[in-house]
């Protein structure tokens, strides 16, 4: 919470997503380790989650393609993969 206050965000816990319909965004973040190998059929968050935000970032990056970006690419949102960040840790 104190990191998203210092960037002008709200943090808000996977059960309050799904409890609240009101809550949406413009970027869902996940940082669990919920939908990585070898429990790639899991994802940390429903559809109707997904559905409220503009882009989603999954920081996993094995798979490539997670449960949760693949719904996100199902209902044409914008997706950025761990991979990323894993070069940007790299370089």
């Amino acid at each position: 919470e104190t990191l998203a206050k210092e960037l002008g965000c709200v943090a808000k816990s996977l059960s309050d997503l799904e409890a609240d319909e009101s809550l949406q965004g413009s970027v869902l973040i996940n940082t669990t380790s919920v939908g990585m190998s070898p429990d790639i059929d899991r994802a940390p968050v429903t559809e109707a989650v997904v559905a409220r935000f503009g882009l989603v970032f999954d920081a996993i990056y094995n798979p490539l393609q997670t449960s949760l970006l693949k719904m996100a690419e199902d209902n044409d949102k914008m997706v950025v993969s761990g991979v990323e960040m894993f070069i940007g840790q790299a370089a």
